[in-house]
């Protein structure tokens, strides 16, 4: 170790130093908090706005296609209630959610259902922004 002179021992005794070297660190990043973090939906899910409100449809291992309403995206309960629309549902399948350009409110759902036919692609709709919804009607059948 080396020894400071008198003099620099006396320049880091003093009291009226000035600094010469200011130091700013700052953390630009953005940093994000999950607002939940449950694993009630590992499938893949579609997602619109309608009517002020978050739509969210999902296709399940069981095959059932589920919805979610979420009028209040803070609330976190809101992302775990789904509710079951249509049984019957090819359980691989994907899911399609999309709002009219005219009409925000009018909502459909698009999806591959079996029984009847090898697969029927199908859709559902809402007038009122996913409060309520139609019974499901083919689109096209026989889809093998």
């Amino acid at each position: 170790m080396r020894t400071l002179t008198p003099t620099l021992l006396a320049a880091q005794r003093s009291l009226g130093g000035v600094p010469s070297v200011r130091l700013r660190v700052e953390d630009r990043e953005l940093r994000f908090a999950p607002l939940l973090g449950d694993s009630s939906s590992s499938r893949q899910t579609a997602a619109c706005s309608a009517a002020g409100a978050i739509l969210r449809a999902r296709i399940s291992a069981g095959g059932t296609l589920d919805v979610q309403r979420i009028a209040n995206p803070g609330d976190p309960s809101a992302w775990q209630a789904w509710t079951t629309l249509v049984t019957g549902v090819a359980p691989a399948s994907d899911v399609a959610l999309s709002a009219s350009s005219d009409n925000p409110a009018r909502v459909r759902l698009y999806f591959v259902r079996t029984g009847g036919a090898p697969y029927r692609l199908s859709w559902v709709q809402s007038a009122n922004g996913g409060q309520s919804w139609s019974a499901p009607a083919d689109i096209v059948s026989s889809l093998s």
